[in-house]
């Protein structure tokens, strides 16, 4: 599995011009900081899970997904052991539901899924070139060794999987990519660890009314035209989840952030 990362960590450039109404910004900050410190000491994570929950007692309700993702997502980039999160994950990952917030949590939540069953497939992987002192032309040679629900990804579609050659013309059949079938690019789980920023973007945001809704308009400051989108809607590679009174909980490609 190797490629770059799907949520690149960089520094977000966001102008906010919103509805000028008081909004929530300590309780938001809380749950979702603009930088995610990976809390390594197993006493730090703990509190660090406790503030979220606490700052999470006033948000609304339909944002109860959005708030479990983010204990998820603070376990796994501070490197926890996999029993912790693994199965909340997988809760998320089959989360029901078609309002943008189940909708994006599910998405996310089975990106990250997507990077622990591929180290699961990596051992089936390790112990056959263990024997062969190569890897398999395909899965199939190694299917048997896979765990069941980790033999397709998080989607259910066959992984991509190519051997590919070394650096070396004598040295061939020693290095493998692995991915899901809608993320070709994904990184590895332990290349995705760590402090996070959201992804960069450069956007002027405007609220703007749209029926009884409100709807944000994502303008960008250097070049091209303006989006105007409700919950669901996507500008750049990242979806408006969900709007409150004066800001909008945004769906990276695998993370949650604040405009």
């Amino acid at each position: 599995m190797e490629s770059k990362s799907a949520g690149a960590v960089c520094i977000v450039a966001i102008f906010i011009a919103l509805i000028a109404t008081k909004s929530p910004a300590a309780d938001l900050a809380g749950v979702w900081p603009s930088n995610v410190k990976a809390a390594r000491d197993p006493a730090e994570l703990s509190q660090q899970l406790a503030a979220i929950e606490n700052s999470a007692a006033k948000l609304p309700a339909p944002l109860r997904p959005a708030v479990d993702f983010q204990k998820v997502f603070v376990q796994i980039i501070a490197s926890a052991p996999e029993s912790a999160w693994l199965e909340d994950l997988k809760k998320l990952a089959a989360l029901p539901g078609d309002d943008p917030v189940a909708a994006a949590i599910r998405e996310k939540a089975r990106i990250w899924l997507a990077r622990a069953n591929a180290r699961q497939v990596d051992v089936a992987l390790r112990k056959y070139y263990g024997d062969k002192v190569d890897f398999p032309e395909s899965l199939d040679a190694v299917m048997k060794n896979i765990p069941e629900a980790a033999r397709v990804d998080p989607w259910g579609k066959p992984w991509i999987y190519r051997r590919s050659k070394a650096n070396y013309s004598k040295i061939d059949r020693q290095r493998y990519t692995l991915a899901p079938a809608d993320y070709p690019n994904l990184a590895p789980l332990k290349k995705s660890i760590g402090d996070r920023n959201p992804p960069a973007r450069a956007w002027k945001i405007s609220a703007r009314p749209l029926g009884t809704a409100i709807a944000l308009e994502f303008r960008p400051t250097a070049t091209g035209g303006a989006a105007v989108i409700q919950p669901g809607g996507k500008v750049d590679d990242c979806t408006l989840v969900f709007t409150g009174s004066g800001w909008g909980l945004m769906a990276g490609p695998d993370q949650l952030f604040v405009v």
